[in-house]
């Protein structure tokens, strides 16, 4: 059973995982390009968490190169590129 999901404002974008979890709460109104980004950083870090490394960077690169002038395509989307990276090295995937 989900808990309760406790918005205190509206508009209110809440994603949840498949297991209930809520990699990405927005309450306040965004830019069309700002609220596209965050969802699609969201969709990253959570191929990420789930170890789909190939998704997870296609998705923080779309961030990077679309919308690259919203503060969610900044250094958070550019560390998770590089973590990306990192861990698939260390894990012998190039």
């Amino acid at each position: 059973m989900v808990p309760p999901l406790r918005c205190v404002s509206t508009p209110a974008v809440l994603l949840l995982d498949a297991v209930g979890k809520e990699p990405v709460r927005l309450e306040c109104y965004l830019p069309n390009n700002d609220f596209m980004a965050a969802l699609k950083n969201a969709i990253s870090r959570t191929a990420f968490v789930q170890k789909k490394y190939v998704d997870a960077e296609r998705w923080y690169g779309d961030v990077v190169a679309q919308y690259g002038d919203s503060h969610f395509a900044g250094s958070d989307v550019l560390a998770g590129c590089r973590a990306v990276q990192r861990d698939r090295r260390s894990h012998g995937a190039g």
